[in-house]
């Protein structure tokens, strides 16, 4: 019979650690959402509701502020934020873990 495998301490803090993460990122881009357009934000960007442009195009027109616009979701942030510290962190962990290993082989 086959055994399990079992995740050890620094796995397991590993995930725990990521789920963390992961549902920070998620409740700040719930937050930065909620906050409306031209807020400063990390996550969102202004755009004119008709035309999808940056309402940064808006500077200087003197009818700005009839322009309707609407904040969306920058989906290549999110994921940046979300995945690229845990990736890095993993795979920082799994290259120092294989250092170690090969340390203590050299050692026998």
């Amino acid at each position: 019979m086959r055994q399990k495998r079992r995740l050890g301490g620094w796995q397991r803090l590993g995930l725990v650690i990521s789920s963390v993460w992961a549902l920070s990122i998620i409740a700040l881009v719930y937050l930065e959402k909620k906050q409306g357009p031209f807020s400063h934000s990390i996550v969102t960007d202004t755009v004119v509701a008709k035309t999808g442009e940056p309402a940064s195009v808006l500077e200087g027109n003197s009818f700005k502020n009839l322009v309707p616009v609407e904040t969306v979701l920058n989906s290549e942030r999110i994921f940046a934020l979300l995945f690229g510290p845990m990736a890095a962190i993993w795979v920082g962990g799994y290259c120092y873990g294989w250092i170690r290993e090969g340390f203590r082989q050299s050692d026998e």
